[in-house]
């Protein structure tokens, strides 16, 4: 008799060439929304790095409209001396406005800088103190909601100030704000200090103290 041929087939798991297209095509399809978000973020990044150095370059060149005010400061030191200096402009008329920027000495630095646009928000200054160059000053702003002391949570000044200013022996910061009214106790000199207390208190929920405010 002739032997039937074998009926035998293989009973391994073998993947099927429709799912291996099927999958090649997913992968191919993931590829580039993930390279997408990777751009994506990447883009972020480097939108609030260029922000930083662009609001930085602001701080020290620009100067903005307004008399001279009051300059308050928090400080954990006696030295601090702001004061305002003009910078250009014409007086003509009685209400005409000259143009003034704020310079800071301390017994680290002395740094000038633009008032802010916005009356009552303050400004951080870091110094890195392991440095004597002078560009390892850095000028930022603390920004709030429009009239009021509530930090505002897009900005991440303020968790950055409290994150540097836990290191007291590598970094010293200064937040300083001022007006266009001389009288402390007006509406632009409440909100200002208003702030600034907040901005104890936001230091002081991260540890940190020794912050005292001083009217110039």
């Amino acid at each position: 008799m002739k032997k039937g041929k074998s009926d035998n087939t293989n009973t391994g798991t073998k993947t099927p060439p429709g799912y291996i297209g099927i999958l090649t095509l997913v992968i191919l399809g993931i590829i580039p929304i993930v390279r997408s978000c990777i751009k994506e973020s990447r883009k972020k990044e480097m939108r609030t790095i260029a922000k930083g150095m662009l609001e930085q370059a602001m701080r020290l060149d620009e100067v903005v409209t307004g008399d001279t005010g009051r300059i308050y400061v928090l400080t954990t030191t006696d030295s601090v001396r702001p004061k305002y200096r003009w910078y250009n402009g014409y007086k003509s008329l009685p209400n005409d406005s000259l143009q003034y920027q704020i310079i800071l000495e301390t017994e680290f630095t002395r740094l000038r800088f633009s008032r802010d646009t916005t009356v009552g928000q303050v400004v951080f200054v870091l110094k890195d103190v392991r440095s004597e160059n002078v560009d390892s000053v850095g000028v930022h702003g603390i920004y709030f909601m429009k009239g009021t002391d509530e930090p505002d949570p897009d900005h991440m000044g303020l968790r950055r100030a409290a994150i540097y200013m836990r290191e007291p022996e590598n970094f010293r910061g200064w937040f300083v704000a001022d007006t266009f009214n001389k009288d402390p106790e007006s509406e632009e000199g409440k909100l200002a200090k208003r702030r600034l207390k907040r901005i104890v208190e936001e230091l002081q929920k991260s540890g940190v103290r020794g912050f005292q405010m001083k009217v110039f």
